[in-house]
């Protein structure tokens, strides 16, 4: 079921959408899907050392992208811990026409 907890929270940062899930919802054992894209300029994410200690982060291999984040901030910052990688089959999308897509059919 594709929920836009974004209208809810009335924000695009997923460390409010994280926060309303935990607070609201009382969710636990929260799991943060990304692009190993994504690793790059996490770093850049607002309060995105609070947000992975909220989540545990799975990271998908993306094309012409190192799969471990080779580099990146974050990955040094968990130093493997809260972080899991996914050996998928390369996949050419993204979120955003994930999201693009389904806003064509309603």
């Amino acid at each position: 079921q594709v929920c836009y907890l974004e209208d809810k929270v009335k924000s695009l940062r997923t460390i409010n959408v994280i926060n309303y899930l935990i607070n609201s919802k009382k969710k636990k054992n929260l799991y943060l899907i990304i692009g190993s894209d994504n690793l790059k300029n996490f770093h850049k994410w607002t309060k995105w050392k609070k947000l992975v200690k909220l989540v545990k982060l799975v990271v998908f291999s993306r094309n012409r992208y190192g799969m471990k984040g080779e580099g990146s901030k974050v990955v040094k910052y968990l130093n493997k811990k809260n972080i899991i990688y996914i050996n998928n089959k390369l996949i050419n999308i993204s979120s955003t026409d994930i999201k693009k897509s389904l806003l064509k059919k309603d």
